[in-house]
């Protein structure tokens, strides 16, 4: 039997994520004020998704459709984080990259979940 993960004892409240990334993306005039709030909001987001993608996407069996695609989207995620502020990305352009991950990374986890449904029930 597969144990349960940290993810499934207590799951991240995807629809807050999706809501700020949604804000990132659709806004086409944040102010510099607001992009740099919703960067610091969406770095606590990857900083918390990444972990348990990552926890979930190696409970499953080495070969599992999409394992290996939630993984490799962590270590980007895990990159993006380690780079802080990038050199010559305003904080609008820096809120939509990690939007973008946070998108990815809740795919991903989704996906994971369908996955780990199917395994176990098998």
């Amino acid at each position: 039997m597969i144990p349960q993960t940290s993810y499934e004892r207590s799951p991240l409240p995807r629809t807050e994520i999706l809501d700020t990334a949604r804000r990132a993306l659709d806004d086409d005039a944040l102010s510099p004020d607001e992009a740099r709030e919703l960067v610091r909001l969406l770095r606590v987001h990857v900083g918390l998704l990444a972990p348990q993608v990552e926890e979930l996407a190696r409970s499953l069996p080495v070969g599992e459709q999409g394992r290996s695609l939630a993984l490799a989207s962590v270590e980007e995620a895990q990159r993006k984080l380690r780079a802080g502020p990038t050199a010559g990305i305003g904080p609008e352009r820096r809120a939509q990259q990690l939007a973008r991950m946070c998108r990815a990374l809740v795919f991903h986890e989704e996906e994971l979940r369908r996955a780990r449904t199917r395994t176990l029930s098998t």
